[in-house]
């Protein structure tokens, strides 16, 4: 038979994979045609290497198991029971290309108020053609919605969209002409509720799977004074929140978490400080001392709580009660750097007591009683 008709056409170009068609030869030579035979090429080497002998009535062949990153020639040849025909080549070779692995890891550094800048690392490999750019995502914490921050064909980015006092996530994914890469996110491994007794930790989901679905995700925890890892649970894998119990009130925590699937462990997400349980703080250390008396003020001093609860105090709130009444009378809060105070106002002749309270995000302590 004459050569198959051209041209020979690529399309479905992947990493270890091309696949090629081509047209019937326009002679058949006289007798049917019996197969074609598809071979290709290393541009490295000289030597044809026989892919595969298919059925005349297919024109279109998938060329599998070839070596991500090499370039590769294909040619076809048609035959009937004379023998085989002259090859339709292509005039230049195919390089298998995919889109590009997630880039290095992502930094978040000189955070300001309304602003921060992101740098990272570029892909392990090109997936075999040019990175074009890069897309870069956030995402305000209380939304699940993620919002495109730029395009860029550098690896540094600063932006200045923050609000002040929100919490944010951060992606980044590579792009080359076959498309845009797996994301790669700033972590956040958060802890969204402390009390005295419990950390919840929230992250988010592992955006690649390496090709086998994800089972589950592994928590594990460390004390900040030991250097070992203990494992807490594998939640199921559409989990993505945790509650640790029975911490210790104070104590200095530091988590991490993997993505599991049936290959293995992804690499770990941690968070960033150490997480310690919160609670309000213990009252303020007495005793409650009585420093100078006038006929219609006292002076009292105390000292520091032992613990602010692991929040910084916000105030002292300080109350006056004259023996004669049950009720308790707002006098005065002061800030937490201040632990003496003049109670004026008084009434001569009647007598009083006073207290003093703690006071941080948690809430107020116990009181200190004169």
């Amino acid at each position: 038979p004459s050569a198959p008709q051209g041209p020979l056409e690529t399309s479905d170009i992947l990493a270890t994979s091309v696949t090629i068609a081509w047209k019937p030869p326009k002679s058949d030579g006289g007798l049917p045609l019996k197969s074609y035979v598809i071979e290709r090429r290393d541009v490295k080497r000289m030597t044809w290497i026989k892919v595969d002998k298919i059925s005349p009535d297919i024109t279109t062949y998938c060329v599998q198991n070839l070596t991500e990153g090499l370039e590769y020639y294909f040619r076809v040849f048609a035959e009937n029971d004379e023998g085989i025909s002259e090859p339709l080549d292509m005039p230049k070779p195919v390089k298998p290309m995919r889109k590009p692995p997630p880039v290095g890891p992502l930094e978040v550094t000189d955070l300001t108020e309304d602003s921060a800048t992101l740098s990272w690392k570029p892909p392990s490999d090109d997936g075999g053609t040019p990175i074009t750019h890069y897309i870069l995502e956030m995402r305000d914490m209380k939304r699940s919605t993620w919002t495109k921050l730029a395009e860029v064909t550098k690896t540094q980015y600063e932006t200045n969209k923050l609000v002040v006092g929100n919490e944010y996530s951060f992606r980044v994914m590579a792009v080359n002409a076959e498309g845009t890469g797996p994301a790669l996110n700033s972590p956040p491994l958060q802890a969204t509720d402390f009390t005295k007794e419990s950390i919840t930790l929230s992250w988010g989901k592992s955006e690649d799977d390496g090709g086998s679905p994800i089972t589950g995700y592994v928590v594990e925890k460390r004390e900040g004074f030991k250097v070992n890892w203990s494992q807490l649970v594998t939640t199921e894998p559409d989990t993505t929140t945790y509650c640790v119990k029975n911490v210790k009130e104070s104590q200095d925590y530091y988590f991490r978490v993997y993505a599991e699937n049936a290959v293995g462990k992804s690499k770990s997400i941690e968070t960033e400080k150490a997480m310690t349980p919160k609670n309000v703080p213990s009252a303020p250390e007495g005793p409650l001392a009585i420093l100078e008396v006038t006929k219609d003020s006292v002076s009292i001093r105390w000292k520091a709580p032992k613990s602010d609860g692991g929040l910084e105090l916000k105030s002292y709130h300080i109350e006056r009660r004259d023996t004669k009444y049950t009720h308790w009378i707002k006098v005065d809060k002061i800030k937490p750097s201040i632990t003496s105070y003049c109670i004026q106002n008084l009434l001569e002749g009647s007598e009083y007591y006073f207290r003093v309270f703690a006071e941080n995000q948690e809430g107020l302590s116990e009181p200190l009683d004169s």
